[in-house]
């Protein structure tokens, strides 16, 4: 629907989208990751491991056909799904990038039992201590965490 009203509108650029719809279950969190155009999440398990979710699909308002996949993902207490604009990663310093492994690495290498508010920082100051240059793009970074009280709430 939203790819349809883009091409009907005077709106002469496309868009990413990344779609998260989770529901509180007995173990946590379970729901849906859908990307069109858009990186795919991240999701840092509590154990530091991170994994991506959602399944590249096509950009928004630009094609009249377009393909966009749902994944399934569970969350449990001490994870957290991440979700940013390509302003975090295509910042630049010269030529290179900050990139989506520099952003992978600061997710990763988060103590245990860090919370929302901390994650945003600290890649907000990274992203920002990349380079002296100004901001040339947006930045949006969304973090939730799956809290152990979400789990028993959700179990009783």
């Amino acid at each position: 629907m939203l790819n349809e009203a883009i091409l009907r509108s005077d709106f002469d650029r496309f868009v990413t989208v990344a779609y998260v719809v989770v529901e509180r279950d007995a173990g946590g969190l379970t729901g849906s990751v859908a990307v069109a155009g858009h990186m795919p999440v991240m999701i840092r398990r509590s154990d530091g491991k991170v994994e991506r979710a959602g399944e590249l699909g096509s950009l928004i308002g630009l094609y009249p056909d377009v393909t966009i996949s749902e994944q399934r993902v569970s969350l449990f207490p001490g994870d957290t799904l991440l979700l940013w604009t390509d302003g975090v990663t295509e910042r630049r310093r010269g030529e290179e990038q900050f990139g989506e492994e520099r952003l992978e690495g600061i997710l990763a290498s988060l103590e245990p039992g860090h919370d929302s508010g901390t994650t945003v920082r600290r890649i907000a100051e990274a992203v920002r201590g990349f380079t002296a240059e100004p901001m040339q793009d947006d930045m949006a970074i969304v973090a939730v965490q799956v809290l152990p009280a979400m789990a028993s709430e959700a179990a009783a």
